[in-house]
């Protein structure tokens, strides 16, 4: 396949701005997208990227529809997937997709660039990401958030990354950073290794998180750490054991993040009461992709046998949870509610 050479899509005040996702992922590109235009400033132009493997054109055209008509926003699509196909990328997490390797690409993918951001599609931003960019990288190959998870699964008992941190990686846990937030020093990752050598790096089979471990392994000591609120991750993991002053950390970005970060296998918009998930619901509804969300959502919850006695702890998991949510973003009386009936009683076939 021919190298992709991807130039700026504007001449002036060029903000690269990266992600990844196959066709199934767009929506969660859609409320990404939305949260980076409701937070743009004027004199500021967008580049926006989505590396993609067979995303359909339905997708790419809702995703389009975002930007109509900003003449300070640029949305391109490339496929990578054949790029990638070339490597052994399989993570022992189910959850952790290969694509996500495309990150190591972006130094050759964009030779004309002297940075950029990378952004894993299950975020929003609640601040301008030009902020981010105009980030001084004070010679580090990359500037990123530190990985409060992975310092706290250190600490447990027979964790398995324990061995690759020390002996392979050779940093400390609390040095190890998430590479879901990057602000990527273009120019010098040219001039020190290839995206070959970064994805032969990241099928290591000891590196189950690929890509994230490959950057922690090759950028050890040249890294520009930077506040957590610009990568606040959430998740249903407990990261007590994380060393106090990172948990201070954690705790004070939350408070007030830049960027959430919906890292693991939940996403809002599959548990859509998990913790923050008002920060990801905000921007949905102001997507074409928001109905889309809630018909999965009840497709997935509603079962299929209406008539069918639940569970006296199905009724209370209704009543005290799917309920109160619903009518707290769907209220009675609203445009927003007669579409979510709409949708219910389409997938149950029953007449409106």
């Amino acid at each position: 396949m021919a190298r992709i050479e991807i130039k700026p899509a504007f001449s002036e005040n060029n903000i690269l701005i990266i992600t990844s996702s196959r066709d199934e992922f767009a929506p969660y590109v859609g409320v990404l997208l939305e949260s980076v235009i409701e937070h743009s400033s004027a004199g500021n132009n967008y580049d926006f990227v989505v590396l993609e493997d067979g995303m359909g054109l339905n997708n790419k055209a809702m995703l389009k529809s975002l930007v109509s008509g900003r003449v300070d926003f640029s949305l391109r699509f490339f496929e990578v997937g054949e790029f990638l196909a070339g490597y052994t990328l399989k993570s022992s997490a189910a959850y952790v997709p290969s694509l996500s390797c495309a990150r190591l690409m972006i130094p050759d993918l964009f030779p004309y660039s002297d940075k950029a951001i990378w952004i894993d599609a299950d975020t929003v931003v609640e601040r301008d990401i030009a902020e981010l960019y105009y980030t001084d990288l004070e010679g580090c190959l990359l500037a990123a958030v530190r990985d409060i998870g992975m310092a706290s699964d250190y600490y447990r008992p027979g964790f398995w990354g324990k061995p690759v941190i020390d002996s392979i990686m050779h940093i400390s846990p609390d040095s190890y950073f998430n590479a879901g937030v990057l602000l990527i020093n273009c120019t010098l990752f040219r001039q020190t290794c290839t995206s070959n050598e970064l994805l032969k790096a990241a099928a290591k089979p000891e590196f189950r998180y690929l890509d994230q471990d490959a950057l922690n392994f090759i950028c050890a000591g040249r890294v520009k750490y930077i506040p957590m609120s610009w990568n606040v991750h959430v998740s249903f993991k407990e990261r007590t054991l994380a060393p106090p002053q990172l948990l201070a950390q954690y705790d004070l970005a939350t408070q007030c993040p830049y960027i959430v970060h919906y890292i693991g296998p939940e996403k809002p918009g599959e548990h859509p009461i998990m913790n923050m998930h008002h920060y990801f619901w905000k921007y949905a509804r102001n997507t074409p992709f928001y109905e889309l969300f809630w018909y999965n959502l009840i497709r997935t919850h509603a079962g299929e046998n209406v008539g069918r006695k639940k569970s006296g702890f199905k009724n209370k998991i209704k009543e005290t949870l799917i309920i109160p949510a619903v009518s707290l973003i769907f209220p009675k009386n609203t445009k927003r509610r007669y579409l979510l009936k709409k949708a219910y009683f389409k997938l149950r076939g029953w007449d409106l």
